[in-house]
């Protein structure tokens, strides 16, 4: 059986919109149920039927939406709050900055570690490894030295645990 490209297309349309006549595709889409509305969603409902429709909370109890979600009250849709102080914010806060300042050179010096590479700055210091005396000669030393110990330094604070190693502050002329 041979079929043309125009009666093929028109097989796709009549199957995507179903059985109809004529050249135009139905206006109405059948309805989907996507489920429960979020309360968030409902939330923002209420405020529109509320203060822009003038609705009351009766009436606004009353869309099938509401009775769906089971919204007896509309106390149901205010948002948990918790009450904290300046100081918990502040602490909060800290530990966020903290956190995601430390996350990369933590990750750095895990792969060091994984990858067991043991740097030319290492070996100059010699075999206590890489200490606060190994860096403070490396200052005093200067140039390539001095650059190799501030990798060092950042290292020991993201490794954690023990005495974290620092970098000798330069003095004022």
């Amino acid at each position: 059986m041979k079929i043309t490209t125009k009666q093929l297309r028109r097989i796709i349309k009549e199957a995507q919109w179903g059985n109809f006549t004529g050249r135009a595709a139905p206006l109405d889409m059948p309805m989907r149920d996507s489920g429960p509305v979020p309360k968030d969603q409902l939330r923002k409902l209420a405020d529109i039927f509320i203060n822009d429709m003038g609705m009351t909370p009766e009436e606004v109890l009353q869309n099938s939406a509401f009775i769906e979600a089971g919204i007896t009250d509309l106390a149901q849709l205010s948002e948990g709050k918790t009450r904290i102080t300046k100081r918990q914010l502040r602490r909060i806060i800290r530990e966020a900055i903290t956190e995601a300042k430390d996350k990369p050179l933590q990750k750095l010096a895990k792969g060091v570690e994984e990858r067991g590479t043991e740097g030319e700055f290492s070996k100059w210091c010699g075999e206590a490894g890489v200490t606060q005396a190994c860096i403070d000669r490396a200052a005093k030393e200067g140039g390539k030295r001095a650059k190799q110990a501030n990798p060092a330094v950042t290292f020991s604070k993201a490794k954690g645990g023990g005495p974290s190693l620092t970098y000798p502050k330069k003095k004022k002329k």
